[in-house]
């Protein structure tokens, strides 16, 4: 099964199938607070994750020479940026 073909099969599957599997496997891993802003979904966001980590400023030190922002634009089409917030209370994107 190519790349493509498993996306087109999760996009059509509901959240909670996946989730389920992912638990009979011992994958278990649910995100807190999140829920459905829509009573009804239509397909599911699936895609290539890229993946990064909140680090906070830290005084004294300069910032980070690749940010939010410049993992977002690393995103190629299909991508999904996955982005942990490790438990800051702060704002981690902005307008």
């Amino acid at each position: 099964m190519t790349r493509e073909e498993a996306f087109g099969i999760l996009e059509n599957t509901p959240v909670a199938y996946v989730t389920d599997a992912m638990r009979r496997i011992q994958l278990s891993c649910y995100p807190r607070g999140l829920h459905l802003l829509h009573d009804r979904v239509e397909k599911t966001m699936v895609g290539s994750a890229v993946t990064m980590g909140y680090i906070p400023k830290q005084p004294g030190k300069p910032p980070l020479a690749f940010g939010q922002f410049d993992a977002a634009r690393a995103c190629g089409k299909g991508d999904v940026l996955v982005f942990a917030g490790c438990g800051t209370l702060n704002w981690v994107t902005g307008g």
